[in-house]
């Protein structure tokens, strides 16, 4: 009868304390093999994004006072080649490659070689290739220059219908550019430029882009604005609206707040233009204020300047407005006040106010006929308001305010004051 062959079970062998020495002995001496075949043969590696260096301090166009405009960062690819364990860790850090400005002379575009090399004098591979050879480099004469700005706005429509647009505002009249001599000075204009890519309905603020141009248009290369500078263009834009036209009073009885006197404004209607926001609100225009005071009972006509007028531009050519008040069916009356009709508001403590026994004063009063017919003197109250005016010991001038006892139709045409002597403490 033939024996069993025994089966090797690799489970128990790695639990097997001599077949683990023997093993491990065997790899260290596979390893050993593979990376002494391998650590001395010598490769090719390709290192990206190697820094150019443009060292122009104590260089020949520095003694020319000339400086590199456009692109100064520059990169390039280098191909190495050594031994594995040389090269096989090496980055864009252990290679310094320079640009040589030896042959750089005199203003304009200049062709610099490069060069590369190890920066650790002692490493043990060779620089076989650069992915370029030169560089392209523009040197001039470092210059600035201001000029006088000019706004350009880029656009298909502007301002919409219903809209206007006020001339456009620069946040600076003048800019400071700097760069090349040779672009400077070629310099013609500086356009202020902004775009718009649709309709404006509010004035609106936009940073703009400084573009110089020589003579023909054309623009120029290298140029900066100095320190950075921002402008902006503020383009002011008013929405159009027509409006009737009205006036306000002040000091009106009681009787004309529901009921006004009939009057008439020319013209009556206008065209104005404003902020958005302000003339979407408005269902009319107040051109001015009248004072009852200033309204007798014949020849009420009053004039307004347009330009008084702030918060709108009136853009139909209006320059004042005639306004006529009628107060035809009223009558005038006069009546005398003294003394013993005037009252003093807002006295303070430590003033004293003495109104002349031999005061009388002649005041006219305006109003329906059967009211005026009924007034007495005696109905007429006049006050001082001493918080007028800044108070002084003497003799001083204030003016007098005219009321109606128990009426709500008539009113005091006219200006009154009267002399007082004040005494502080």
């Amino acid at each position: 009868m033939k024996a069993k062959k025994r089966k090797i079970n690799l489970h128990n062998l790695f639990y097997n304390d001599r077949f683990l020495m023997f093993f491990s002995v065997i790899a260290a001496f596979a390893i050993w093999v593979t990376i002494s075949m391998t650590a001395g043969t010598e490769i090719e590696k390709t290192i990206d994004n190697v820094k150019v260096n443009v060292d122009l301090e104590n260089s020949v166009p520095k003694q020319f006072d000339l400086t590199m405009f456009g692109d100064t960062e520059y990169t390039v690819s280098v191909t190495v080649r050594g031994k594995r364990y040389a090269v096989g860790n090496l980055t864009a850090d252990d290679i310094d490659v320079t640009a040589q400005t030896n042959y750089v002379d005199s203003a304009g575009k200049h062709t610099l070689s490069l060069k590369a090399v190890a920066k650790d004098d002692g490493a043990d591979f060779e620089i076989t290739s650069l992915s370029q050879t030169y560089i392209e480099a523009y040197f001039d004469v470092y210059k600035e220059a201001t000029y006088q700005l000019e706004t350009n706005i880029v656009t298909d429509q502007l301002i919409p219908d219903g809209y206007i647009s006020e001339e456009p505002i620069l946040s600076a009249k003048s800019i400071t550019i700097c760069g090349p001599a040779t672009e400077i000075n070629k310099i013609t204009k500086v356009y202020a430029r902004i775009q718009v890519d649709k309709p404006l309905t509010t004035t609106a603020t936009i940073n703009a882009e400084i573009v110089p141009v020589n003579e023909y248009g054309g623009t120029l290369r290298y140029l900066s604005v100095k320190d950075n500078a921002v402008v902006t263009i503020t383009v002011p834009v008013l929405k159009v609206k027509e409006l009737p036209v009205s006036v306000d009073f002040i000091n009106a009885p009681k009787d004309y707040a529901a009921s006004p006197l009939p009057t008439v404004v020319t013209p009556s209607k206008v065209t104005i233009a404003g902020d958005e926001n302000y003339v979407d609100k408005l269902e009319k225009i107040s051109v001015g204020t009248i004072d009852f005071s200033d309204i007798g009972s014949l020849n009420n006509k009053f004039t307004f300047n347009a330009s008084s007028i702030k918060e709108v531009k009136f853009i139909d050519g209006t320059e004042s407005f005639e306004v006529a008040v009628d107060a035809s069916s009223m009558v005038s009356g006069n009546f005398k006040i003294d003394s013993s009709n005037i009252n003093i508001s807002n006295l303070s403590e430590n003033v004293s106010v003495e109104i002349p026994s031999s005061f009388s004063q002649e005041v006219v009063l305006v109003g329906p006929s059967a009211d005026i017919a009924v007034l007495k003197s005696s109905d007429i109250v006049g006050t001082i308001d001493i918080s007028s005016v800044q108070v002084a010991q003497g003799t001083m001038t204030f003016p007098i305010d005219i009321s109606i006892k128990n009426n709500n139709s008539c009113w005091a045409y006219g200006d009154y004051k009267i002399v007082v002597n004040i005494k502080t403490q």
